[in-house]
């Protein structure tokens, strides 16, 4: 076999399996931020897959050019490697859309091969240059992502529990508190807006009648790793990134990016005030980019969107060598897939309100924030029965109940405490409800359709806040970025009453 066929079916493989590890070296959302497990045997099984599919693929093409039986693939090639192509690049595009124009690119472009040919007599070799130069680029692209794998292979994880806080009580009740409650995804349209018809949601009603809520809050981002380091800063995010070291880069979105600074965030404010502080959080990597400013830390990763929670946490290389075929079947089957990221999320769930209860009940912590993965699609709450469902019939709405009866738990123990009068409570979502986001998916129920009218997109996340010792409610209707959480936090954590 020649290095160079060798090379393009390695190039190839690497396009074909794309879906299997590009969250680890390309999308935002880097898969090393939800995975607080080493990725060493993902990205090596990940690399024998490519190595083994690209050796397949090159002795097939060989066999091809080689046989008159198959000449007039030659025609098709270009198109089959172009639409590979819009795959990978297009891959946030919305699915029920994307396998039309993957279709269409393929046709088109197997059309344009067979008339050129037959309108110029260079017609096949220009074709055959074409679909060498592609295959070119496509081997090239394989190194790229050898070296980004050997990359994610020799990451390793900050610890994604630590806890340092005395095993006694050591905080006066008279010290402060602030608690900080993130409920993912959570619409002050959907709450108190324009509240779904028989949605009661009664443990945020209560909360309202002694808070001040936001009616125009605007949103930083509109998704979670860019939000939430965006709020802790109190600066816009456009892009973040990961270090070999486990550590958040974060930047504009134009110019180099630079290290995530804790120092900007009220977990040092506190600190530096000798007050203890934690984290119970999803999704981002609390633990490694706030590590110098917490007592105590608890985060969970997530596997929504591309890489299965499997990989890293099997025994061993060879169990991870089969996840991608696995998943394979698994993501052909869109009821089967559906199923699989139902239970995940509820599992995620459970965890986190588990440990934010724990951390509640520590007498010691002066500065808890809690973030929870509800009411973040996909549904997994029966609002009438009152339990936990999986069926893959639930919605944004029965998740909007699970977080009130959330709320209420975790308000209850804020309460019981004989700190809850020295408490600040700040509720809000990371971004509002993205109906543009969801309605194409097999999640999207038809109470979302009717919730939102049509799949009507309100920006503004919800913000409550209630300050220590307020027994009414009050409203701010003026527009104020989620940014304003920022300097609210860093407020309360000095002692100064915010403005706003």
């Amino acid at each position: 076999m020649k290095p160079l066929a060798l090379l393009q079916g390695l190039g190839v493989s690497a396009f074909v399996l794309f879906r299997l590890y590009g969250s680890s070296i390309a999308h935002p959302s880097d898969l090393r931020m939800r995975t607080p497990v080493p990725l060493t045997n993902f990205a090596l099984s990940i690399l024998a897959n490519l190595i083994l599919t690209g050796i397949v693929l090159a002795f097939l093409g060989q066999w091809i050019g080689s046989s008159h039986k198959f000449q007039w693939l030659r025609f098709a090639l270009p198109g089959v490697l172009l639409a590979l192509l819009v795959k990978v690049v297009g891959s946030n595009l919305n699915v029920e859309v994307r396998p039309a124009l993957l279709i269409a690119v393929f046709l088109g472009v197997t059309f344009l091969a067979v008339m050129l040919h037959r309108k110029s007599p260079r017609g096949e070799q220009i074709v055959s240059n074409l679909t060498k130069a592609i295959l070119l680029g496509m081997g090239i692209f394989f190194l790229i992502v050898t070296v980004q794998l050997v990359r994610v292979a020799m990451w390793r994880p900050y610890p994604n529990f630590v806890d340092t806080l005395p095993a006694a009580n050591t905080a006066p009740d008279s010290h402060p508190r602030i608690v900080w409650i993130l409920f993912d995804e959570l619409s002050y349209q959907q709450v108190f807006g324009d509240r779904f018809p028989n949605l009661q949601l009664l443990n945020f009603d209560a909360l309202r009648a002694s808070s001040t809520i936001f009616t125009q809050a605007r949103p930083v981002a509109d998704y979670t790793e860019l939000a939430i380091p965006s709020i802790l800063l109190g600066k816009i995010i456009k892009r973040v990134s990961f270090t070999s070291g486990d550590r958040l880069n974060v930047g504009a979105a134009t110019g180099p990016l630079y290290p995530f600074d804790a120092a900007q965030t009220a977990f040092a404010s506190t600190r530096k005030n000798g007050l203890a502080t934690g984290v119970v959080g999803w999704y981002n990597p609390y633990c490694s980019s706030l590590s110098p400013y917490l007592n105590l830390c608890f985060r969970m990763g997530t596997n929504e969107e591309d890489i299965p929670q499997d990989y890293g946490v099997l025994d061993g290389f060879w169990k991870d060598f089969t996840v991608p075929w696995r998943h394979y079947l698994v993501d052909a089957s869109h009821s089967k897939r559906k199923h699989w990221l139902i239970i995940r999320h509820a599992a995620t769930y459970r965890k986190l309100l588990q440990q934010s209860d724990r951390a509640l009940k520590d007498p010691n912590l002066d500065f808890l924030f809690i973030h929870l993965p509800i009411p973040h699609p996909p549904g997994i709450y029966n609002r009438e029965t009152k339990q936990f469902d999986t069926s893959g019939n639930r919605s944004y709405i029965d998740n909007l109940a699970l977080a009130d009866r959330t709320l209420g738990q975790l308000m209850a123990l804020l309460q019981l405490s004989p700190r809850w009068k020295n408490t600040d409570v700040i509720v809000c979502g990371d971004h509002s409800w993205r109906t543009w986001h969801w309605s194409p998916r097999p999640t999207w129920t038809a109470e979302d359709a009717a919730a939102s009218h049509g799949g009507i997109y309100d920006p503004s996340p919800m913000l409550m806040i209630h300050l220590a010792g307020q027994t009414t409610p009050a409203t701010v209707s003026t527009p104020y970025s989620l940014l304003v959480v920022h300097s609210i936090l860093n407020d309360l954590a000095n002692g100064k009453n915010p403005s706003y």
